[in-house]
């Protein structure tokens, strides 16, 4: 077995690196099928924004706190497994049968991309998680010169490969406080899903992407990254090396980048305005802090502040779904009416504090 993992894996990459995305643009959908317009249509700047994953509907509502900036136009963008969902769900899949799926995909990117630009828009392309990992396959298949920026985030350039040949064969994996990789017991559901991020996770990016001129790019990773681990020295100083902006959030884990202030210093990069780095004591809301991030039927909250907060809980198209006011000291909240999902804790103190927190509800 371990034989055939070596075997599998040295072809991936062999084919990987050689080949380079050849789709037909004109055989894939409209564009106006393969996109959510989330905010404003009209604006000259157009955010092309991938979501993580892989997900057998677009889910919206990740890149929030791009969406409140009235001069950006968010555009999320549909996968190959949003409009073609039984991969998802097949227990015969392999990684080799995910690679064109997920070359479609960055096709597709490129069909939305060529759209924006042959509308003269300034076109910036972003993407989170999977959709980092995408972001970086479109820099290797089409390059960077139709682009004003390019933000990857809470993604990884060479994932380590013992992650990788684990989940070809069904093995689940995590990075222990962003950098120990540790076993946990898996699932046969999970094993479409692991063929879908071993197909992506093989490639080797240090590699493909070396003297590609990375200054229009800002990569957002977490240090504490527990999905896909923290960036490595050789990442880093290929990032530097190759003019890039590398923005490594203290105590960051993978849902992190999508929050301020890390989001804040994604708009200053995009505007042409960035002084890297962020206070660690800054993470921390100063108001209320919720957990688990991953929930089933409650909620803690502890107020630290010495004021009342009002929390309004909001799914992530903005519908509000549960409202109450918490004094200072710990509470549990009941979620349990709440559906399975990803969810924004919005806060306001009675003085006019405000502070947002991601969660997700899992059942």
């Amino acid at each position: 077995m371990k034989l055939f993992i070596l075997t599998l894996v040295s072809l991936l990459v062999f084919v990987g690196s050689s080949a380079q995305n050849t789709i037909d643009l004109n055989s894939l959908p409209a564009v106006e099928d393969l996109i959510l317009v989330k905010t404003n249509p009209t604006a000259d700047t157009v955010l092309v924004a991938i979501h993580g994953g892989p997900t057998d509907v677009l889910e919206p509502g990740d890149f929030f706190n791009l969406e409140v900036v009235p001069t950006f136009s968010v555009v999320e963008v549909k996968q190959y497994t949003h409009l073609y969902p039984n991969g998802l769900y097949d227990p015969s899949i392999t990684v080799a049968q995910t690679i064109p799926m997920h070359d479609t995909t960055v096709a597709i990117i490129r069909k939305v991309i060529n759209h924006y630009v042959d509308l003269n828009k300034t076109v910036v392309l972003i993407g989170h998680s999977l959709g980092g990992f995408l972001v970086q396959e479109y820099l290797d298949d089409y390059g960077v010169d139709e682009l004003h920026r390019v933000i990857p985030m809470a993604t990884r350039l060479n994932i380590n490969q013992e992650l990788v040949d684990s989940a070809s064969v069904g093995g689940l994996m995590y990075f222990a406080g962003g950098l120990t990789l540790t076993s946990v017991q898996s699932d046969p559901i999970y094993w479409p899903t692991l063929q879908f991020l071993a197909g992506i996770g093989y490639n080797r990016y240090v590699d493909s992407l070396e003297g590609l001129d990375l200054s229009k790019l800002m990569f957002v990773s977490g240090v504490v990254d527990e999905t896909v681990g923290r960036l490595l020295p050789n990442e880093v100083n290929f990032l530097q090396s190759n003019n890039a902006t590398v923005l490594e959030i203290p105590g960051g884990d993978h849902d992190t980048p999508l929050l301020n202030p890390a989001m804040s210093q994604v708009i200053e990069f995009i505007r042409g305005t960035i002084s890297v780095g962020i206070d660690p004591v800054r993470l921390k809301s100063d108001l209320v802090e919720i957990y688990p991030t991953l929930a089933d039927t409650y909620l803690n909250a502890n107020v630290s502040s010495r004021e009342q907060v009002h929390l309004k809980l909001v799914t992530m198209d903005g519908r509000p779904v549960y409202q109450t006011n918490l004094t200072p000291g710990d509470h549990i909240l009941d979620i349990a009416p709440l559906n399975p999902g990803n969810y924004i804790a919005l806060f306001r103190s009675a003085s006019g504090k405000t502070a947002v927190q991601r969660f997700s509800i899992c059942r």
